[in-house]
């Protein structure tokens, strides 16, 4: 008879399997991501730490990803810093940065990027996103298998285009409160999570006051998460 956790582990490695033959990438305790298409991130600093962990899950080992922050933006989310991004599982040496002068700019690379294939992963920080330039990214992101990751202001009207939409607030202890807020496929929900360092990927987080014993427990001894991706020395992303 099998131990239940050598049954467990082994349903995980089929869900793995049958995700990625179907294009999703497994994020563990979240919904899987689907690999091309248009995912909108909302949020604090965490947004930022959450797109770069999401992007380093993409890319695995070998893919590039491009992070295209308009000048106009830039000025209030500050640099992008390496140490940051590789806490995250984002590989600085595999990242191409990009910096258009104005938003229109920025969208225009993108889907240049996603038409090219070259790259696992697209991310863009976009002030506003128009219904016209949303589709054209949605179009080009699932016509060359590539996901395009938005990065919004909090709260910003989404345009009903990309197939997720979600919310990444930082939360007490160095947690991320990660909220789907949409799906195409209509799954939903919030989690209280922390990002694992060494295994990379995402543990939930027990709440204070749980039962004893209750399943689901967040992982002990795991590094400390909530990295930021800038630099100190430049100003941080204020969306909350």
């Amino acid at each position: 008879m099998q131990r239940p956790e050598f049954v467990a582990l082994k349903a995980r490695l089929a869900l793995t399997v049958e995700g990625a033959r179907a294009g999703l990438l497994p994020l563990g305790i979240l919904p899987a991501l689907a690999r091309a298409g248009l995912h909108e991130i909302e949020g604090d600093a965490t947004a930022s730490g959450f797109a770069a962990a999401l992007a380093g899950l993409l890319a695995g080992a070998r893919g590039r990803v491009l992070w295209c922050t308009p000048r106009v933006a830039l000025r209030e989310a500050g640099t992008l810093y390496g140490t940051g991004l590789a806490a995250c599982g984002l590989d600085p040496a595999r990242l191409i940065i990009t910096r258009p002068r104005q938003t229109r700019d920025a969208l225009w690379t993108m889907e240049e990027a996603l038409r090219g294939g070259v790259f696992a992963a697209v991310i863009g920080e976009i002030e506003t996103l128009p219904p016209i330039a949303a589709r054209r990214l949605q179009l080009a992101a699932d016509a060359h298998a590539t996901a395009a990751l938005l990065l919004l202001p909090p709260r910003a009207h989404g345009v009903g285009v990309g197939m997720t939409r979600w919310r990444a607030t930082s939360a007490p202890g160095g947690a991320w409160h990660i909220e789907l807020a949409r799906c195409r496929s209509g799954a939903s929900g919030t989690w209280l999570v922390e990002w694992n360092h060494a295994t990379h990927c995402f543990d939930l987080v027990a709440v204070s006051g749980e039962r004893p014993g209750a399943p689901t427990l967040s992982g002990m001894d795991r590094a400390p998460c909530g990295v930021d991706c800038r630099g100190s020395e430049a100003p941080v992303r204020h969306r909350a």
